[in-house]
């Protein structure tokens, strides 16, 4: 039995019953938000959330699937990964403004590399702040599409580092574009002072990024295991300073990983309302 059949299932013997979702929830010990999404069929929880369901409404998981050859099916299903319902355009939307997020920030990232060793620029002033910009509300989009995995996870941290890199992007691409000069040569301590600031907050942008992917890791399976450890290891060598060239590698594995991650799960989600 998988969703949405599970879901129908446990509503239906839950109405028989005359219970409420919320009377329900008193009997099991088991979020309401989580009792509705398994009746919605927006989630596939694991067998123990089953079992607890089925016993607060007088069922057994053995008595549910007795005699039916899909028993073992289920049981090596409820072991994996949960299947979560995401909105299909919010995220595909977020993985093309991570696209343009990228290319924005490597064009501007290639600049600032050419101009600290030879004082010139490969891009005028105005592209360059152009680039800020579209890449400041590529920025925006793109996170909403993380903070969105973090509500539909019920992810708190991966939420709240969604807002907080959001924000940290913001300040950080406008201190580059309209604070510190484009032909700065980083003499003026007040430039200095920027300049570390841009570097610090985008470390601190990956480091609450990794912590908000490592609280799901579990569920996740291949390299989306390991997006919070690169994104910590690259946030953390940002804010050294002396490591940050070195990070920028790790920043390109994240934020190329990160883009695929969202462009998947978005495709995933499509299949599965195509199959309900």
């Amino acid at each position: 039995m998988n969703q949405p059949e599970l879901g129908n299932y446990i509503a239906q013997l839950r109405k028989e019953q005359g219970l409420t979702q919320e009377e329900l929830v008193e009997k099991c010990n088991i979020n309401v938000r989580t009792i509705q999404r398994i009746e919605n069929g927006d989630v596939t929880p694991r067998s123990y959330t089953i079992k607890n369901i089925l016993e607060a409404l007088g069922k057994s998981f053995d008595e549910v699937y007795q005699g039916n050859k899909e028993i073992q099916t289920v049981k090596e299903t409820l072991q994996e990964s949960p299947t979560y319902t995401y909105n299909y355009r919010t995220l595909i939307i977020a993985g093309i403004a991570g696209v343009i997020l990228f290319i924005c920030n490597q064009l501007m990232t290639t600049n600032d590399v050419m101009h600290s060793f030879t004082t010139d620029n490969i891009l005028s002033q105005t592209a360059y702040s152009t680039l800020g910009i579209i890449g400041m509300i590529s920025a925006v989009i793109l996170y909403l599409g993380v903070y969105h995995i973090g509500q539909i996870r019920e992810n708190s941290l991966l939420k709240l580092s969604a807002i907080l890199a959001m924000i940290l992007n913001i300040c950080a691409t406008t201190f580059l574009v309209f604070y510190i000069d484009y032909n700065t040569d980083f003499t003026s301590s007040v430039e200095i002072a920027l300049g570390i600031a841009v570097v610090v907050m985008t470390g601190i942008a990956y480091i609450m990024l990794g912590a908000g992917y490592l609280a799901q890791r579990k569920d996740e399976q291949g390299i989306d295991r390991y997006m919070g450890f690169i994104a910590l290891l690259a946030g953390g060598m940002i804010i050294t300073i002396i490591l940050a060239p070195i990070a920028l590698l790790f920043i390109i594995i994240f934020d190329i990983t990160q883009i695929i991650y969202l462009i998947k799960n978005a495709d995933k989600s499509k299949k599965t309302q195509l199959d309900h």
